[in-house]
């Protein structure tokens, strides 16, 4: 069982892929504007680049140094704690301070790298927090050189402000607490009054492992006459159980989320659980139960989920306006999941409570101010970074490079500013550094990634794999947190597959959008004489908006054979698609024949005719007055040779179900524009 939290939290994991990432990138043939700037780009002002990669050289011969948690002081600057590797192959508690400039911080008395040897094999740190007076806690777990099962025990350390051990804290800065079995503290949290809240894992000799929760006293000492028994708890899931991540409510409460495998290490759930401040189990955490129920078999304040194999490993409490709402957001391998305050599925947000994909990972999690979930990982063993927006729809991804062979991001937060902080371990083979990045926060621009064509669609009804339309009803309930109640959504009209000039499409699946026919969708929601100017490829003009026309629904399309495994895109945004006509001088432009190319490989040659619709999203995308959308022009003078082209059938996925789709010629070509 060691062995496999070992390989979760510090070696490189290979095997799974965290297929986060949308990309911005627009069709060669139809140059637009410069990206737009916006949340998850690189912070240039932090160490130019907006990364920085840092090597504690403690056994120059094999430098492996991993970062694992991260948090910012009062005064800006950036605390990264994890382990390194010293000249006797085992490793130290590791900490560094940067300056908000991402300079290594040289400190008051001694360097700004730090390394804490407990006088033991390994002492790994897993867990850092800022006191309010400034002092620096540390967590994580000693081991002895006897080499016994029982040789892992929970480790503190504080530091003072300027990075020395702080000797009023335990001896003379350290704690070590052995509870007579294998101890590992994964995660700590602070509570106002000071005390401090680790979690982890219990293992006794030849047992299986339980949730660990322990308090301390802000003296070091274990808080043994107001938490537990003795200052610790232990809760049993029914197996293998893990404590990744902890979080104190205002209210006192101290929410844990974990792991739990079965008695073959299968199957594996995630666990969460609640305790009221003294350590015993909140049964007002019912899971669905009700408060009667959980008094009568006393079996509430613990949960078990199923995740699809994944479980959580990142905790946050979802906040508005300052205040906690109850809700847990939390991370792992499945990708995101919100809970609400008595412990059942959030169904407002992603699929009912969760946001999931093949071979999703997310090690990290935190909540912006506006309420946006920011996510970190690993994809393509690079740091991968996610925004989402409240509802689970994600709006912004980005991935970073640090030009290691494996970049792994474990921790993520975000500064007072907005900024998001991103730590992890950059590994050139063995040999690995700190790695932190630093990004742009703030609101989440929608960013559509693909110029598109538009083509007639038939559905074959023999063919029918589910519902050609959208089910009107209870259905639409997915969307309602994006406001489409009161949409009438009728025949499938167009498919959009993505455009390109030349060049293959080599993926199975691709994301484009299904347009769906609006019905009785009158103007009365539009003022008179609506006028708004869209500036794209062909340049920028002016045009009156008329009745809305098109909901256009992102969906997953099958290009090549293999089947369908795609599930429904969410990457792109949700758009609304209204008629517009040109108005003014603005309305004169230069027509070209343009070839482009479709995800089927297939070659167009056509003019771009007048504009007919201007798509807008409807989940939010807003940036000082702009938005990203799709303006869609007419096609016309296709070449004979191709309106004679045989249609192609395409198996998609969208929200509303899966179907076969047949693609005829294309109809119109819909460019990424800056709609103001």
């Amino acid at each position: 069982m060691k062995e496999n939290v070992a390989e979760f939290t510090a070696r490189p994991r290979r095997a799974t892929r965290l297929k986060f990432l949308i990309g911005f990138t627009v069709a060669a043939s139809f140059p637009f504007y410069a990206a737009i700037a916006g949340p998850l780009d690189l912070d240039t002002t932090f160490s130019n680049d907006g990364k920085v990669v840092t090597n504690f050289q403690l056994d120059p011969q094999d430098a492996r140094d991993i970062g694992r948690d991260i948090a910012v002081q009062q005064d800006g600057k950036i605390i990264a704690v994890g382990a390194a590797l010293n000249g006797n192959q085992s490793y130290d508690f590791a900490l560094v301070r940067y300056k908000p400039t991402g300079s290594i911080d040289q400190g008051i008395q001694i360097p700004g790298l730090v390394h804490t040897d407990f006088d033991s094999t390994d002492d790994e740190a897993y867990a850092v927090a800022i006191q309010p007076d400034g002092k620096i806690v540390v967590a994580g777990y000693v081991q002895n050189q006897s080499g016994e099962f029982n040789s892992h025990d929970l480790a503190l350390a504080r530091y003072n402000s300027d990075l020395t051990l702080d000797e009023g804290f335990g001896k003379k800065g350290l704690v070590r607490t052995d509870l007579e079995a294998y101890e590992v503290a994964y995660a700590m949290a602070l509570q106002p009054d000071g005390k401090i809240v680790v979690v982890g894992q219990r293992e006794p000799n030849g047992a299986e492992s339980d949730f660990l929760i322990a308090r301390y006293l802000p003296t070091g000492e274990l808080d043994k006459d107001e938490f537990g028994d003795g200052g610790k708890v232990i809760t049993d899931f029914g197996a293998w159980d893990i404590a990744w991540a902890v979080e104190i409510q205002n209210d006192g409460k101290i929410v844990v989320v974990g792991s739990s495998w079965g008695p073959n290490f299968q199957p594996v759930h995630g666990a969460l659980a609640r305790y009221n401040p003294h350590g015993d189990l909140d049964q007002s955490f019912t899971h669905g139960l009700g408060p009667f129920i959980c008094l009568y078999v006393e079996t509430c304040g613990k949960t078990k989920v199923s995740f699809g194999g994944g479980y959580p490993v990142a905790l946050a409490l979802r906040k508005a306006d300052g205040t906690q709402d109850g809700k847990i957001v939390v991370a792992g391998k499945f990708g995101l999941a919100r809970f609400n305050a008595d412990g059942t599925f959030d169904d407002t947000f992603g699929n009912a409570g969760i946001v999931d994909s093949q071979n999703n990972l997310a090690y990290a999690v935190a909540i912006e101010a506006n309420g946006d979930v920011v996510a970190a990982g690993t994809d393509l063993d690079d740091f991968v970074v996610e925004i989402y927006k409240p509802n689970g729809k994600r709006c912004s991804a980005t991935n970073t490079d640090f030009k290691g062979d494996i970049d792994e991001a474990l921790a993520t937060t975000i500064q007072p500013d907005g900024m998001i902080l991103v730590l992890g371990h950059a590994s050139l083979g063995p040999p690995s550094d700190f790695a932190l990045a630093r990004y742009v926060g703030g609101n989440c621009t929608l960013r559509l990634s693909k110029n598109f064509l538009a083509y007639h669609v038939y559905v074959p009804p023999y063919e029918l794999v589910g519902p050609p339309i959208p089910p009107i009803g209870p259905h639409l309930a997915m969307f309602r947190s994006i406001e489409l109640n009161g949409l009438e959504i009728g025949s499938s009209e167009q498919v959009a597959l993505p455009a390109t000039e030349g060049g293959a499409f080599s993926d199975k699946v691709k994301p484009g959008y299904q347009a769906f026919k609006l019905i009785n969708s009158e103007r009365k929601n539009l003022p008179p004489q609506t006028l708004v100017n869209a500036t794209n490829s062909l340049g920028g003009f002016l045009f009156e908006v008329l009745e809305p026309q098109q909901l256009l629904v992102p969906t997953d399309f099958a290009t090549r054979a293999g089947g369908m495994t795609a599930s429904g895109s969410r990457s792109e945004a949700l758009l609304k698609c209204y008629h517009v006509k040109m108005t003014g001088d603005k309305g004169q432009r230069e027509k070209k024949p343009v070839t482009v190319s479709d995800a089927l490989t297939r070659s167009w040659t056509f003019e771009v005719g007048e504009p007919a619709l201007l798509c807008k999203p409807i989940d939010g995308g807003e940036t000082k007055g702009r938005m990203v959308g799709l303006v869609g022009y007419q096609i016309t003078g296709l070449k004979e040779a191709d309106t004679t082209l045989p249609p192609v059938r395409l198996p998609a996925v969208n929200a509303f179900g899966g179907h076969i789709l047949q693609v005829e010629r294309p109809e119109l070509l819909f460019l990424l524009s800056l709609v103001e």
